[in-house]
């Protein structure tokens, strides 16, 4: 994997060509090692040893360094527009990608996926300078979210608070882990 390679992308091909040859799960981190270059190369020697053999955490410390957290799928799901000439299939397929990949149904409950939904809404509804302090403590649920917003508001008092926000530019929550 070079620097011009979708990591994500990559990896989804690696696990395609391991599940089709029917490699050992415990071996795919060993068999992946070799064929990783740059960012994602320098990634895989920063781990432990015993991390360094554990594929899952491979692949997140890989797509953790190259930046592709939860929040940039977030904003393609959010950003995304049908064209002309793209099949309406094509496009809720990518659309289902995206959502799948921001919201990691498999990976959380139905309450974790429902929290991350409000939170995004509830920061997106925040005023700018509320939004922008809020987010800059990387809440990772609506009542920690919640919580901060209070702070907010007693510190500064209501007078600064009650602007009313301009949208939040694009922006999703990123969810860590």
């Amino acid at each position: 994997m070079g620097p011009t390679d979708d990591p994500d992308a990559f990896l989804g091909i690696f696990e395609r060509v391991a599940t089709a040859a029917g490699w050992e799960r415990a071996t795919w981190a060993l068999r992946l090692a070799p064929y990783l270059g740059g960012e994602a190369q320098a990634a895989y020697m920063a781990l432990g040893e015993t991390q360094s053999r554990d594929y899952v955490a491979v692949k997140a410390v890989i797509l953790d360094q190259v930046g592709l957290l939860t929040e940039r799928y977030c904003q393609r799901f959010r950003a995304a527009r049908w064209m002309e000439g793209l099949r309406p299939s094509a496009f809720a397929q990518r659309l289902t990608d995206w959502a799948t990949r921001w919201l990691r149904p498999t990976a959380q409950t139905t309450e974790e996926v429902m929290d991350q939904v409000i939170l995004e809404q509830f920061l997106l509804g925040l005023p700018d300078l509320v939004r922008v302090w809020v987010r800059r403590h990387q809440p990772a649920q609506v009542a920690e979210a919640v919580r901060l917003t209070e702070e907010y508001v007693e510190a500064e008092g209501p007078k600064r608070v009650v602007k009313p926000s301009k949208g939040a530019g694009g922006r999703c929550v990123a969810r860590q882990g």
